[in-house]
């Protein structure tokens, strides 16, 4: 055997003897000190509860004494005093006639671009280009299922498409067509006239087309002195809408929530507070509400009124609603329960973190109880303080600051 192959094999031993001896080493020195750490990490817990209850808004109804009524205005959309929000109708003829005009008013609309359009001089590839990326705008919010977005209507590009193969020798026939069809709008109108009417805003709002009865007994002023047994009159009440109501108008931005909840789930709150409300009705993100009232306690129950500035628009046809609300949030870093010491030097509550193979003490504000763990405030004015990331302590040794552990 050549030497020096005995003297690597020697060495290989002796490297594999060290690294066995340093696995044991560490493995025994883990045991025994029995340290085990966990990370700071930031946390958000919130107390509340889950109720139902009434959404409330001062209303104005409107009303219609016709048989037909085509409302105009979509649900929510801000309206002014004195503008139209439904057209009404004696009889269904009356209604097909005014179906007829609003047809021929779109096509003569076409004709009519196309006509004030054949003197312009522009090229015929240009248009071609502007058509073309019309249709794919549309093509595109068609294969999303949302054609209501969808910026340009199918009547643009069907008068562009008529002012692209519009020349000299149709423009009389154009004109010929534009001119039959106002005759023909002249004569409808005539005759519809005395079966159609329309309605119109007796103040300023947001319309709405539901209506069900509570708008004339629930209002802000009807909340302010509200009593626990009127609210469950409400729930026991057979309330229908008027028979001649077709749609209201909603005369404030402001809008309300009104719940019967248990005393205690609304200790500590006050007027003024606010409070984090997730509505079942599919809102974008949970509202920012503010306690607007709350009522005396009778038999461990209270009335709790929430008001809110935004979203009227989105809330204009709500009623009966179930609702989650967070009354307390705490946000901050959590910490087990068995990694709390509390220290009469320092005289506060605290954490041991591992830096290197020590022990630091860090002093920690409880914010709230989660059971098994504590949320701590997370302050970063100081490096002394607990920060998201630092290795905390678990152990069932006696600890103090500086220790070394590892």
């Amino acid at each position: 055997m050549k030497q020096g192959t005995f003297f690597t094999k020697i060495i290989f031993v002796v490297l594999l003897a060290a690294l066995l001896a340093y696995v044991v080493f560490s493995a025994c020195s883990t045991l025994q000190s029995g340290i085990t750490t966990t990370t700071a990490l930031a946390y958000e817990a919130g107390e509340g509860m889950t109720t139902t209850g009434l959404v409330v808004r001062d209303e104005t109804l409107i009303h219609s004494d016709f048989g037909i009524n085509v409302l105009t205005r979509a649900e929510g959309e801000k309206v002014s005093a004195g503008s139209t929000v439904a057209v009404t109708y004696e009889d269904s003829g009356a209604q097909e006639l005014q179906s007829q005009i609003t047809a021929l008013e779109e096509q003569l609309a076409q004709l009519q671009y196309v006509y004030e359009s054949s003197s312009s001089k522009m090229d015929k590839n240009a248009l071609d280009d502007e058509i073309l990326a019309d249709i794919l705008q549309c093509a595109t919010y068609t294969t999303r299922d949302n054609l209501i977005a969808v910026p340009v209507p199918a009547s643009q590009i069907k008068s562009q498409v008529l002012r692209r193969y519009l020349d000299v020798e149709n423009i009389t026939e154009l004109q010929s067509r534009i001119n039959q069809l106002n005759s023909e709008l002249t004569a409808l109108r005539r005759q519809v006239s005395t079966g159609t009417s329309t309605l119109t805003a007796d103040c300023a709002g947001f319309f709405s087309g539901a209506v069900d009865g509570y708008e004339t007994l629930l209002s802000s002023q009807a909340l302010e002195s509200m009593t626990i047994g009127q609210y469950n009159d409400l729930y026991q009440q057979q309330i229908q809408p008027p028979t001649t109501a077709i749609g209201k108008l909603v005369t404030s931005s402001v809008w309300y929530y009104v719940t019967l909840v248990d005393a205690e789930q609304v200790e500590g709150l006050e007027k003024g507070d606010r409070v984090t409300v997730t509505l079942s009705h599919n809102f974008q993100e949970p509202l920012r509400m503010s306690v607007w009232r709350l009522s005396n306690e009778t038999d461990g129950k209270r009335l709790l009124v929430l008001s809110c500035n935004d979203y009227i628009t989105e809330a204009t046809g709500l009623r009966d609603q179930a609702a989650d609300i967070v009354t307390h949030s705490y946000a901050g870093l959590r910490v087990p329960k068995q990694a709390i010491y509390y220290s009469e030097e320092a005289g506060s509550a605290g954490v041991y973190v591992l830096e290197g193979s020590n022990a630091v003490w860090k002093n920690v504000e409880i914010l709230h109880d989660l059971g098994e763990s504590y949320i701590v405030r997370e302050d970063k004015s100081s490096i002394d303080n607990l920060w998201p990331g630092d290795e905390i302590i678990i152990t069932s040794q006696e600890l103090f600051d500086g220790k070394v552990v590892s």
